[in-house]
């Protein structure tokens, strides 16, 4: 097996013990945040240096490494004799999302490398006119400092034209592997959604479709912490790797690893207030602490435990937030993160040391609904459900799943090798290859 063929597929390890208690499993591969290596410098340079040394030829190993990977799954499936039923759905898109800038024009400005494109995020910040002036002015500052780096800086204008050279091998190997999966391999579905995140997949299809089928252990594969929400229930778990191995967390282990990055020991204080967040807190948590990886601002000063803990200031969040669904249905119906902007806070609370950082509530309230609307998978479901526009209709063809089905045409691991053996580059085994098509 080529060695860069296997540093592409994800290393995984689960507990056996853990899928014998259920009788079907559903995996779901977050894409760009199960391959890591794609965003290693040497791994990407050197599909670069494989498609541009040669003519008419672009390296299909991430391909390949999709097809690795779930055949790796698909061997594990196949050795537990309880399992009747499995499916494998793969989650993709293109980085741009209309629900998300159209809230935020900052959303991830960060993560542009192009000059050009960074211009008119700038502008479209400059003309966006519900935000924070004071958040305004601080992004623009970082985006003005990020464009000098990339005109200045000759390791990031290199890494830049590098990535530029690199995406569109990436995108034509995602495009090979969305037609081969479903056009040939049966319960494998491979969801590419256009201008929109695809990270709330799992969350729309455990909530959406599969909810009352307590039967299934959803195993969602993805290191991004938005996917905690959806470990709402007892049989849903979310597996990764991490500088010190593979992590696994459920219902249970979530919130003191989101809180502390442990689920080991924690002491009486810590423990007890974890005891008291529940799974549907985290959207707010999340929105009061915000996300700079984002460029999703929250309020000055909160990082995680401070927004549980303001939270818990339950004389201040049952009058000002109210209760999560009245909030869920508040903010979809129009309406602002807090319910009111008059309100008197105790001198003694942690509400009152962090709002007074504030010209306004006003201000404070206009962060905080950007920042619930940006993050909450629920909201973006909601939104989509609206199914008002064409694009919100294409949408939600595209994550039905049984949309798939009438275009599979199954066909054996020999006459996969020859459609395969088209690939200049062909190295995948073929005994996971056999696995893959069985």
């Amino acid at each position: 097996m080529s060695v860069l063929l296997e540093s592409l597929c994800p290393f995984f390890t689960i507990s056996i013990d853990e899928l014998k208690k259920y009788e079907k499993i559903h995996i779901y591969i977050d894409l760009k945040n199960s391959f890591k290596a794609l965003y290693i410098e040497n791994v990407y340079q050197e599909l670069v240096e494989q498609t541009y040394s040669q003519n008419n030829f672009i390296s299909s190993l991430i391909f390949q490494s999709i097809l690795l990977y779930v055949s790796k799954w698909k061997e594990l499936i196949r050795s537990l004799d309880n399992i009747k039923e499995w499916k494998i759905f793969i989650a993709n898109d293109y980085g741009e999302s209309i629900y998300h800038n159209n809230i935020s024009k900052s959303y991830k400005v960060s993560r542009c490398l192009s000059t050009s494109l960074l211009d008119m995020r700038l502008s479209n910040i400059e003309e966006q006119t519900d935000v924070v002036e004071s958040v305004k002015n601080k992004v623009k500052e970082n985006v003005l400092k990020l464009k000098t780096k990339l005109l200045t800086d000759e390791n990031t204008k290199r890494i830049s034209k590098l990535q530029e050279k690199f995406r569109p091998i990436r995108n034509n190997n995602f495009n090979m592997a969305e037609r081969f999966l479903n056009r040939y391999v049966k319960n494998v579905y491979f969801i590419t959604l256009k201008n929109i995140e695809s990270d709330f997949v799992p969350y729309y299809l455990i909530t959406r479709k599969f909810k009352d089928d307590d039967k299934i252990l959803h195993i969602i594969c993805s290191n991004d912490h938005d996917m905690y929400q959806a470990l709402l229930y007892d049989n849903i778990i979310q597996i990764f790797s991490s500088s010190k191995g593979v992590v696994t967390l459920d219902k249970k282990t979530v919130i003191p690893y989101y809180l502390y990055h442990s689920f080991g020991f924690l002491d009486n204080v810590k423990r007890e207030l974890c005891s008291k967040i529940t799974i549907k807190d985290l959207p707010i948590l999340m929105s009061l602490s915000g996300d700079m990886g984002d460029d999703i601002v929250g309020l000055d000063g909160v990082g995680p435990v401070t927004a549980a803990k303001m939270l818990l200031d339950r004389r201040v969040t049952s009058s000002v937030i109210g209760d999560i669904d009245e909030l869920k249905n508040r903010v979809n119906n129009g309406g602002m993160f807090l319910k009111t902007e008059t309100f008197i806070i105790p001198d003694n609370s942690i509400w009152n040391r962090i709002l007074k950082k504030y010209k306004s509530i006003s201000d404070v309230n206009k962060i905080l609904t950007s920042s619930y609307r940006l993050i909450s998978f629920e909201q973006l479901c909601l939104w989509l459900e609206k199914n008002d526009s064409l694009f919100k209709k294409e949408s939600l063809d595209i994550l039905d799943y049984e949309n798939y089905e009438n275009k599979k045409t199954p066909i054996t691991s020999e006459a996969a090798e020859e459609v395969l053996k088209s690939l200049h580059d062909f190295v995948l085994p073929k005994e996971n290859l056999k696995l893959l098509m069985e």
